[in-house]
């Protein structure tokens, strides 16, 4: 195989010239997703020039098809944003008390979510242009960017005490855990290991983690700080078994149990920590494999059902599924406050147009 690119940014759906003498290609090297072209030897198959953009600077392009002749390109072009917006709850009913208010809204997209355990702060990370980390005061309105550089940031999570977001990140190669304080200070490398999806325990220090092992799939493992460190900042170490196969989503409040799925399409599952067991009697489907946390209860998880098309929780111990009331809003993200007063929604906003591309010889 011939390497055609070979750097930090993300490249997909390429597409071969008619004449073999070029490739066609969606990338974000230019901020955005737009269309690229990289010129190419047709015997040996290697680059002979610098990729150059064929779209900068309009609607984002995201697929795309290239006519049998080669002269003319059709493409999606899409722009994604994003919203956040808070309700008045009841969560033993699960139903929305009265209208939302808008905390936030945003042209790029909004991802993986989280509210602190005193429920004053929110964070959560950009998709585009750049995966940026950033808190919220729910109390003042004031956003702090936590995070501004051109790695990939992901999967923010507070520690008990709010003295620590944990996330992760490729700013030392692979994705591996790292921790800051919620001033973006002493950034540093919590996990050595290939790791994701960090979750920190709401009643102790362990942090449950997604490994990705070469040879023998992913699993999610716990983390503690190692008592034979000398430097508290030193990496942690995993404790216990790992539980194969399935992949973290949220700790219920008490420290029991944990809310993630299995497979794909991922259906969702609860682990017992005590037992090593999972507890459901029927697991539910649901289409983003991180967007589903518990209510107050720990009996019911609230999720984004793409059968539905609304959003629902699943009580495990019986399976039973119902919609969350007074609620109609476009497919995001919903977690609840700690206290359960308040259900925040993370909306996706999307607008598509269909472009056509003449390309010249």
């Amino acid at each position: 195989p011939v390497r055609i690119t070979d750097d930090a940014h993300t490249d997909w759906e390429p597409m071969w010239a008619e004449d073999g003498r070029a490739l066609y290609f969606h990338s974000d090297r230019g901020g955005s997703a737009d269309l690229w072209r990289v010129p190419l030897d047709p015997e040996t198959g290697a680059a002979t020039g610098p990729p150059a953009p064929l779209t900068i600077g309009v609607t984002p392009a995201w697929e795309s098809s290239l006519s049998a002749d080669g002269t003319r390109l059709v493409g999606a072009m899409r722009t994604q944003g994003g919203a956040i917006r808070a309700y008045r709850f009841d969560p033993r009913a699960a139903r929305v008390l009265g209208p939302g208010e808008t905390l936030l809204e945003s042209g790029n997209g909004l991802a993986q979510p989280e509210v602190s355990r005193d429920g004053r702060y929110f964070v959560y990370r950009t998709t585009r242009p750049r995966e940026v980390i950033t808190t919220i005061d729910l109390e003042s309105g004031d956003r702090r960017r936590l995070t501004d550089d051109d790695f990939r940031n992901r999967g923010p999570s507070w520690s008990r005490d709010g003295r620590w977001i944990a996330f992760y990140s490729n700013r030392g190669g692979p994705y591996q855990t790292w921790r800051m304080h919620p001033e973006g200070t002493d950034l540093h490398l919590l996990s050595e290991s290939l790791s994701r999806q960090p979750r920190w325990s709401p009643v102790d220090d362990r942090l449950a983690v997604v490994t990705d092992r070469k040879d023998a799939g992913y699993a999610t493992v716990m983390f503690s700080a190692d008592p034979a460190a000398a430097d508290p900042l030193a990496p942690w170490i995993q404790t216990g078994d790992p539980i194969d196969g399935f992949s973290v989503a949220a700790w219920s409040s008490d420290g029991r149990h944990l809310l993630g799925t299995t497979g794909w399409p991922a259906t969702l599952h609860v682990h017992d920590l005590a037992t090593g067991t999972f507890l459901e009697t029927d697991p539910v489907e649901i289409g983003d494999e991180n967007a589903a946390g518990w209510l107050p209860d720990n009996e019911r998880a609230l999720f984004w059902s793409d059968e539905l098309q609304r959003f629902a929780t699943w009580r495990y111990a019986t399976g039973e599924v119902e919609l969350v009331e007074g609620l109609d809003s476009p497919p995001g993200i919903a977690l609840v406050s700690p206290d359960g007063g308040t259900l925040y929604v993370v909306e996706d906003r999307v607008d598509g147009e269909i472009w056509m591309l003449t390309l010249e010889r």
